[in-house]
């Protein structure tokens, strides 16, 4: 809870990642009033030892995609009436202690919605796979150029925000053609188009010693980077929402 009474909830969606997801977990800071784990229909220890580390856990049923279960994860929050909403990595590249850096522009009223960034001063990128750090410094000059945000860091899913941009008319995350790995890209857009008010702080990001790709992400190439890329092209030439 921040100190004007306002709730917090993290969500971390996850999708078999067993024992990592203790790392989403393991030092999380007090002000986080429910660490919210979304197993994407795993079949592995997943919800077992997210539980085990004092997590709630919603389960679908059958295994789907990030932006399902991040949808899912916002009707928990609005449901169960929580103000300020942290995202984060199921699979252990973000540190909860860190928490508090992203709380604290929201607890001084000085942001509606801040993006960790891993490459401003304070942040590290460890560990990082030579192509991921090409992708995640192209991705911030597009948001330079629109909607204008002077962005270091635009793939990072380490946020938080006020839940009430849920409730905002004007942007739709159940449109049909955000899908898979889109819904957090557009809702970063949309608030930054809409004046809300946007800051980055420094946080870390934490890839493991041996990479393998399929280890520390769940994006598929080529067909999860087009949905990532697409809201910035499909709000920038007006075709969406």
């Amino acid at each position: 809870m921040l100190k004007d009474g306002r709730r917090v909830i993290s969500l971390a969606p996850a999708y078999n990642e067993g024992e990592r997801i203790a790392k989403a977990l393991i030092g999380m800071p007090a002000a986080v009033d429910c660490a919210l784990v979304i197993d994407d229909g795993s079949t592995d220890r997943t919800a077992e030892v997210a539980r085990q580390h004092g997590a709630m856990v919603v389960s679908i049923p059958q295994h789907t995609d990030l932006d399902n279960a991040l949808r899912t994860g916002f009707e928990y929050t609005l449901k169960h009436g929580f103000d300020v909403i942290v995202v984060m990595a199921g699979n252990g590249k973000d540190d909860p202690a860190e928490i508090t850096r992203l709380l604290a522009p929201l607890e001084e009223d000085k942001a509606d919605y801040v993006q960790g960034s891993r490459y401003l001063a304070g942040g590290t990128p460890d560990n990082m796979p030579r192509h991921r750090a090409f992708a995640t410094r192209l991705y911030p000059r597009l948001l330079c150029i629109y909607p204008g945000f002077p962005a270091t860091d635009g793939t990072n899913g380490f946020r938080a925000y006020k839940t009430s941009i849920l409730k905002d008319p004007r942007i739709d995350i159940y449109q049909s053609w955000l899908c898979r790995t889109s819904v957090e890209f557009y809702l970063s857009i949309k608030v930054m188009l809409l004046g809300y008010r946007v800051v980055e702080v420094p946080v870390s990001k934490i890839y493991p010693q041996t990479v393998s790709y399929r280890t520390y992400t769940k994006v598929k190439p080529f067909t999860d980077w087009w949905n990532i890329l697409k809201p910035w092209v499909y709000l920038s030439l007006r075709l969406k929402k």
